[in-house]
């Protein structure tokens, strides 16, 4: 029987899934409140979503050191470094994706394509969460579908308030 792994050994692919997902809704709302007849070109969209994502990880970075700093003796571990590699991975993979359409395509279609990009990774996380549980294919589509109708509602609420 194989060993149980530690809570570290899980830390950097938690951190990696959960800031790509973060990254992932608030990309989502944007798209969401700005009508895609009032974007300007693709790669000006490709360039803001980066941006955005660039800022919002930097946000983050900030963060990150300063709730090392209070919560701990304020040593920088190996463990915090893997940490933040790992958030800035899942962050800028999802920013890269969801510009990706803006590049090839331009204007609704971009925006649809980028809309179906961005909704793949919280759909992608109920499904892995019900096969991890040892839930059927069709209960883990289920709960891939719960997981996006999750996504969609913070999406919703995010562009219900103007953020």
């Amino acid at each position: 029987m194989a060993e149980e792994p530690t809570a570290h050994e899980h830390h950097p692919a938690r951190e990696f899934v959960a800031c790509a997902l973060y990254l992932d809704v608030v990309l989502l709302g944007g798209l969401a409140v700005v009508p895609s007849t009032h974007l300007p070109a693709g790669p000006t969209v490709a360039a803001v979503i980066l941006g955005s994502a660039a800022g919002l990880l930097a946000a983050h970075w900030l963060s990150f050191r300063l709730a090392v700093q209070a919560t701990t003796d304020g040593t920088w571990h190996a463990a915090d470094r893997e940490a933040f590699v790992a958030q800035l991975a899942g962050g800028l993979g999802v920013a890269l994706a969801g510009a990706a359409p803006f590049l090839v395509l331009s204007g609704p279609a971009a925006v649809r394509a980028a809309v179906l990009v961005l909704a793949a990774p919280p759909a992608a996380a109920g499904l892995v969460i019900g096969r991890l549980r040892g839930h059927s294919w069709p209960v883990s589509l289920g709960m891939a579908l719960v997981a996006l109708a999750a996504a969609v509602a913070v999406v919703a609420l995010k562009a219900r308030t103007g953020h």
